[in-house]
């Protein structure tokens, strides 16, 4: 029985049911079905009969079985939703389409829509030849005040996935989350019963309240593939560690945005939908399709690629200033990470190719968590720091000038985005410090 549909202060119920013939292995453990049989009685031995008296156990003998949870490869295809999976393949900007589709009655946190898309859709996981195996699996872990959504977000993921779980790990010990040995009432023989993680094989498994579990229960899932969580920093290094972004939300007022915030929260609250946007949001079933297309390609990085990426980590790793503590800290699992969030940009692409627009915006995702950990004033810093950059590309290459088409890409691979590029431009050119070209260009240093 469902948890959402068990009566107010009752358990779930169970009901034995045997699938003989062609209906074995017709569904596994996490699924979600409907069961058509004819409801019997146990036949029992004459003197346990005896034993037992007028109480007689009962089972459902299969006749026929409705999946209603199925994998991303058992999904079937439709020409309405060919029809649809191709209009969104035309659209030029379908990266923040899809990820503005995810909860769009939540306002904000475009960059971590766009991490929990890159979630479901996953990068490549590898065997070597030698038996070892590097998980494509993305792990994403939001942390910060009270009512920022990140638990609403878990759960819109968790309905999207077709083998979503969504669990607290307040009310889950490592038992619940791994698996349970259990005695069969029937055979009296020890049985193992599936938690929440294995319910949520090959799908995405949601834990709220991460911080709240027991820390010998956490550690049983140290190699867990696929877990998104929320929860406050306070969890080991080595833990944090193995998730690719990290997201801290803080409620910070701010005027604009909250009266932004505010307007969009009393709307959905007497609408009871999200206000206009400038695009229709993707339905749950389309984008669940579109995700299974996704997961068909096996891209790879080219050759060209290789060092562009190298170039990137080890200038992530040279950025690290001595503030860092261990648990922000670039490791080479980062580097993983930034390879991951690569395949599943061209993965979303339909391509089996990865392109540099798509490591920029896998660096960018990882700028982006990593500053988000860091209490700053985000808007006069941004600034300053934005127009370091710039005078430190211009400095390394001993010029005056420099082209808006050179360091554009480079401001956007550090997690800025061009709103705030501009709005360092127009900042220093009030100051008489850079100037644009009669052609918009090009910025020159006012020397």
């Amino acid at each position: 029985e469902l948890p959402d549909q068990v009566p107010m202060g009752h358990i779930p119920r169970t009901l034995s049911v045997y699938l003989r013939g062609e209906l074995t292995r017709t569904c596994e453990p996490g699924a979600l079905v409907t069961i058509c049989g004819i409801f019997l009685p146990l036949p029992y031995s004459p003197m346990r009969q005896m034993q037992v008296g007028l109480i007689t156990e009962t089972y459902l003998e299969a006749t026929h079985v409705i999946n209603h949870k199925k994998r991303y490869s058992a999904m079937d295809a439709s020409e309405e939703m060919e029809h649809e999976i191709q209009r969104l393949q035309d659209s030029p900007n379908l990266y923040s389409m899809l990820a503005q589709s995810i909860a769009p009655e939540i306002y904000g946190h475009e960059d971590i829509k766009k991490a929990l898309l890159l979630l479901m859709i996953g990068g490549v996981t590898k065997r070597m030849d030698e038996g070892m195996k590097i998980r494509g699996d993305i792990n994403v872990l939001l942390m910060g005040d009270p009512g920022v959504a990140k638990s609403q977000l878990l759960k819109h993921i968790a309905t999207i996935s077709p083998r979503g779980i969504y669990t607290t790990g307040k009310g889950s010990s490592g038992v619940g989350l791994t698996a349970a040995v259990v005695r069969d009432q029937m055979t009296k023989e020890m049985t193992l019963e599936g938690g929440a993680l294995v319910l949520a094989d090959m799908g995405i498994c949601c834990i709220d309240e991460f911080d709240k579990m027991e820390e010998g229960d956490r550690t049983a899932i140290h190699e867990v593939r696929k877990l998104t969580a929320s929860q406050n920093i306070n969890l080991p290094n080595a833990l944090l560690s193995r998730f690719d972004l990290l997201f801290l939300i803080l409620d910070i007022a701010q005027y604009d945005k909250d009266e932004a915030l505010a307007r969009h929260v009393t709307h959905v609250h007497r609408y009871g939908f999200n206000p206009d946007m400038a695009f229709e949001p993707v339905r749950a079933d389309v984008l669940r399709y579109f995700v299974a297309i996704a997961k068909q390609y096996v891209p790879s990085i080219p050759e060209s690629l290789c060092s562009y990426v190298v170039e990137a980590y080890v200038m992530l790793r040279a950025g690290q200033d001595a503030t860092n503590d261990a648990q922000t800290a670039m490791t080479a699992r980062q580097l993983l990470s930034i390879l991951r969030l690569s395949q599943a940009l061209a993965r979303l692409r339909f391509s089996n190719t990865v392109m540099t627009e798509d490591v920029d915006e896998a660096i960018r995702l990882v700028y982006v968590s990593k500053s988000s950990l860091h209490e700053e004033d985000q808007s006069g810093s941004s600034r300053h720091k934005i127009y370091r950059v710039i005078l430190d590309y211009t400095r390394d290459r001993n010029e005056t000038s420099v082209s808006y088409s050179d360091i554009e890409p480079l401001v956007l691979r550090k997690g800025y985005t061009q709103v705030q590029l501009k709005q360092c431009i127009e900042q220093y050119e009030a100051l008489q410090v850079l100037q644009w070209s009669e052609n918009k260009t090009t910025l020159h240093f006012v020397m």
